[in-house]
């Protein structure tokens, strides 16, 4: 048989089955929603040749919710599907494990041509098909952590013409870690590192529709969910990705029951360090905890991690705030964003209750890095998230 008799005999068969149309010669009323049986006689559709593809990457690792379809990814399905095209299925995995298309070549349209309303049924399983899918196990990652670079890679690969990304955007695995570079980090020196060979160029005029982004399960202050934002953005733009064809999808994300039994996927908010030698204090807080990128303002969950310093501090007691920064940017803005960082910690603990003439803020720049922020010549992204730092030294 040619494959065009093939394919037609295999559409054929699928809308008698999926419409209740069997050699039994029964009609019974349609159902709702699609069983396994009819999602795999859809996916044994022959793809046709030559078709546009579409990519569809889901991220279920832990620390977002599960991968549910919004408006924006429906439309791009719909358009995908109304081109003829078909749809790949990337799963977002952790550390060392290899990205995983759990689907390749789905026929979005399994009824070609075929004008009727049972092609119509049969369309209109597609859907939930997919969406069974990219919530079942099949999806699911194997290994901790969110390697989403290696997802883009892998989706790049097949040379699709339309991306579809449900993702928190929080990477913690891979060339990206934004565990190590902080969710403060600068857009353009995050792009920067991508773009040394680390994302892949074959995402040059694709069309993106991401949604999800700060989405995590543990929500994000509204400041650095816009950073993450323009982290990927930006990051996107600099692999060829046009402008006018990047939709960054801000439809809050439906209600969903948090996924149980994954591999760890923590959400990398940094951690304030104390230590105490003799009478004296240092408390050392991250600017990420405190600030939005580029911003002198205390967030609103700054007094979470100042109040109990207060609340510490005996009668008597000095506190000298020093402010610094990454060595980003010229001299001047580093000291300045790192004096106004200091002086809004220390208005912020008089506030609280410690007497102004007990309190001295200070901001010092670049000038005493925690870390060495260019190992061997190279700017490293994760020992600048180290050197952004409010440090709190406490006497008496």
């Amino acid at each position: 048989m040619t494959r065009p008799a093939l394919l037609s005999t295999l559409l054929a068969l699928l809308i008698a089955v999926l419409t209740g149309c069997g050699t039994a010669g029964t009609h019974p009323a349609a159902t709702p929603g699609a069983d396994a049986e009819d999602c795999a006689r859809i996916r044994a559709v022959p793809p046709p040749d030559g078709a546009p593809r579409t990519a569809l990457i889901v991220d279920a690792t832990a620390s977002g919710q599960p991968p549910v379809p919004t408006g924006a990814v429906r439309t791009g399905l719909r358009e995908a599907a109304g081109e003829g095209g078909v749809l790949d299925v990337i799963a977002v995995d952790g550390t060392g494990a290899a990205p995983r298309t759990v689907l390749r070549g789905l026929a979005l349209d399994p009824a070609p041509g075929v004008q009727s309303d049972q092609a119509d049924r049969a369309r209109a399983l597609v859907p939930d098909c997919v969406w069974q899918l990219v919530t079942g196990p099949e999806a699911a990652p194997t290994a901790p952590g969110s390697d989403l670079i290696g997802a883009l890679n892998e989706a790049a690969r097949s040379g699709p013409v339309r991306l579809l990304v449900i993702s928190d955007g929080v990477a913690t695995a891979g060339p990206l870690d934004l565990g190590a570079a902080g969710l403060d980090a600068d857009p353009g020196q995050v792009a920067d590192q991508l773009a040394r060979g680390l994302l892949t160029d074959g995402l040059d005029g694709v069309a993106v529709i991401w949604s999800g982004i700060g989405g995590t399960a543990d929500p994000l202050p509204e400041p650095v969910r816009a950073n993450l934002e323009r982290i990927w953005s930006e990051s996107l733009l600099r692999a060829g990705v046009p402008a006018g064809r990047l939709v960054i999808d801000r439809e809050p994300l439906p209600e969903a029951t948090a996924a149980t039994g994954l591999p760890a996927d923590m959400v990398p908010v940094p951690a304030t360090a104390t230590v105490t030698m003799g009478s004296t204090r240092t408390v050392t807080v991250p600017d990420a905890v405190l600030f939005a990128p580029g911003s002198a303002a205390l967030l609103d969950s700054a007094d979470r991690v100042l109040a109990p310093v207060v609340e510490a501090m005996t009668a008597g007691a000095r506190v000298t705030v020093t402010g610094h920064s990454a060595d980003f940017g010229d001299t001047a803005y580093q000291a300045g964003i790192s004096s106004r960082r200091a002086g809004a910690v220390a208005d912020r603990m008089v506030a609280l209750g410690v007497a102004r003439e007990d309190v001295r803020a200070r901001g010092v720049g670049s000038t005493d890095p925690a870390v060495d922020e260019w190992p061997g010549g190279v700017h490293d992204l994760a020992a600048a998230a180290a050197n952004r730092r409010v440090v709190l030294t406490i006497a008496g």
